[in-house]
């Protein structure tokens, strides 16, 4: 399961909080920082209709810079947060996933930095509103967003930082699905979109899309066909409404029983290069082979009306360690760029130990505790992501690369995120001020390296290396951002969990470079 991240940014602290409970009826809470060193079981992921769990996160982190002002400066500081947080999970009835909510509340002490309540939100939920005809899924997610990739990155949440938004983002997507008879399927979905931020205006857009599809019934024939079409709204707060409009057919042919090739042509209608529609042609060829049931390779190359996009993904699982490795190149109505915002994208701890446990743990609800426990028992932030982004109003076209391993042993875990992004701006049309309008490309490398080592049943020490590199057309335009966290952390008892650590940061650049150094404490608790 990927779940979509939509993020519900509260731009007041309770206020907005509210509303949000009461459309999802059940918020869940993710702290940020420690996690609890019980390893998890499957007796812990058996079958239960539903789980609420309730928890207390406190952290005090005392650093010397947390203005993140130049090197050699003194701005120290105490920061104390306290972080209540709720998860409700099901996994059988008409309602299936979970929604997991914490509101921190932030103090700067000794800091003329000023006090802030900061909200994390993953949530990815379906009803299934008529039997096996009609359902609702609902997205959402809340993550502190670096404004400029050309500012100062932080690591974590970034607190005090001036170049960080919390965006909020949220997604409700009605859909049908069914047969013709005997003849064909077919599944039609409506989805309606909306993205806010505080601090910036430059993530806010609403978008809608409307999808049909109708195919052959078996998807095991030798030969199977299927006609798509789509139709997408896209309004930026600070930018242009655009649309974009296609259809296509597609033919599946079975090669071979593990082997399936893709062939596909059609037309694309859309204003986002021009300020009226522009009509192209589209077609392309593709291949998925699935030689066995741990290893997928799929490939997909496309002309498309600003050139050539293209899809590779390779997936290889173990018994104890997954590789992966995904290059893509595609139009982007992403507004907030990194694609590592929550502990659902692409590229984080989160969904790479989520494909690793597929065979252990089938059911989507069930992994996803599952891996969440996992993570926090040997100390790896869900959410870690080695790419920060950055936020635009306007379409782009973004070119990913990313390759993730995780190894795990009886007393180890290592983990390994590389991921590279160019992005390039679409509509020239646009007259938002942003990092694609000050630099007509932006690149950001990032590694990150981590290794856990289980002490006892109830501790383990952790070690984690981060790199990010940015560069855009001009040389001040280009940073490097190097960071060493190391902690300890520890089961206190069934529900409760200790870390203490230390992080070192070095930020290179032409404009605002900083180093901070900081120790922190965290203490969790479950109710």
């Amino acid at each position: 399961m990927r779940s979509a991240a939509l993020l519900v940014a509260a731009q007041t602290g309770l206020g907005r909080n509210t509303l949000t409970a009461c459309a999802v009826s059940a918020l869940l809470g993710m702290p940020g920082g420690t996690w609890a060193q019980d390893a998890p079981s499957l007796d812990a992921a058996a079958p239960r209709s539903y789980a609420l769990t309730p928890r207390l996160s406190t952290t005090a982190t005392v650093t010397n810079n947390i203005s993140h002002l130049g090197e050699g400066v003194v701005d120290g500081a105490l920061v104390i947060q306290l972080s209540p947080g709720l998860r409700f999970s099901s996994n059988a009835g008409r309602l299936r996933g979970f929604v997991d909510y914490a509101l921190s509340g932030v103090s700067y002490i000794k800091s003329p930095v000023r006090g802030e309540f900061q909200n994390a939100l993953t949530a990815a939920l379906t009803a299934e509103a008529v039997e096996n005809w009609a359902y609702v899924d609902f997205s959402s997610s809340i993550t502190q967003q670096a404004i400029s990739a050309f500012g100062p990155q932080t690591v974590g949440n970034g607190l005090g930082d001036v170049n960080r938004a919390e965006v909020w983002s949220a997604n409700l997507s009605p859909n049908v699905r069914g047969n013709l008879g005997n003849v064909a399927r077919y599944n039609a979905r409506l989805n309606l979109g909306m993205t806010n931020t505080r601090k910036s205006a430059l993530a806010d857009a609403h978008n809608s899309a409307l999808q049909l599809s109708v195919g052959g019934l078996s998807g095991r024939s030798l030969l199977n066909w299927s006609l798509e079409s789509s139709l997408q709204r896209q309004t930026f707060k600070l930018g242009r409404h655009t649309e974009n409009d296609s259809a296509r057919g597609v033919l599946q042919f079975a090669a071979h029983d593990d082997l399936q090739l893709i062939a596909n042509a059609g037309v694309e209608s859309n204003n986002l290069q021009s300020s009226g529609r522009e009509q192209h042609s589209t077609y392309g060829l593709g291949l998925n082979w699935t030689p066995t049931e741990r290893t997928k390779l799929s490939m997909q190359r496309d002309h498309r009306f600003f050139g050539e996009a293209h899809s590779i993904s390779f997936e290889h699982r173990m018994a104890r360690s997954i590789w992966r490795f995904t290059d893509s190149k595609d139009v982007s109505n992403n507004t907030g760029q990194s694609g590592g915002t929550s502990s659902s994208s692409p590229g984080t701890n989160y969904e790479l130990y989520y494909g690793l446990y597929a065979s252990l743990v089938p059911d989507p609800v069930q992994r996803q505790a599952y891996v969440l426990d996992y993570l926090r028992s040997v100390g790896l932030n869900p959410s870690a992501s080695p790419v920060g982004g950055f936020l635009s109003s306007a379409v782009s076209v973004v070119r990913r690369r990313e390759l993730s391993l995780a190894l795990t042993g009886v007393r180890d875990t290592v983990t390994i995120l590389a991921t590279r992004t160019e992005n390039r701006r679409l509509d020239s049309l646009s007259q938002v001020q942003d990092d694609l309008s000050n630099s007509a490309r932006v690149s950001q490398t990032g590694l990150i390296f981590s290794l856990s080592h289980r002490l006892t049943p109830q501790a383990s020490a952790n070690l984690t290396l981060s790199q990010q590199k940015t560069a855009g057309v001009l040389a001040t335009q280009s940073s490097t951002m190097r960071s060493i966290l190391a902690n300890w952390s520890a089961s206190l008892g069934a529900r409760t969990s200790l870390s203490l650590g230390a992080r070192y940061v070095v930020f290179k650049a032409t404009v605002n470079p900083y180093n901070e150094k900081a120790l922190f404490a965290n203490l969790n608790r479950q109710f």
